[in-house]
């Protein structure tokens, strides 16, 4: 697995869930973090907002919207 690269994952709440893609983020420290996709940005609250950022090359990574 590389590190800021777009991936698939099973993501599950209580006893269900499905393939969600995820960001691979490693840090100076060789932390590793996951962050969720999502493309209901639009949907969130603005204090929401501040923390997501934009993939700009979404369709080269593979992803629908």
């Amino acid at each position: 697995m590389r590190t800021n690269q777009i991936y698939t994952a099973y993501v599950s709440w209580g006893s269900d869930g499905k393939r969600r893609p995820v960001l691979i983020v490693e840090d100076k420290n060789k932390n590793v973090f996951c962050y969720r996709i999502t493309s209901k940005y639009k949907n969130k609250s603005e204090r929401i907002k501040k923390n997501y950022f934009p993939l700009m090359d979404w369709k080269i990574e593979g992803l629908d919207k």
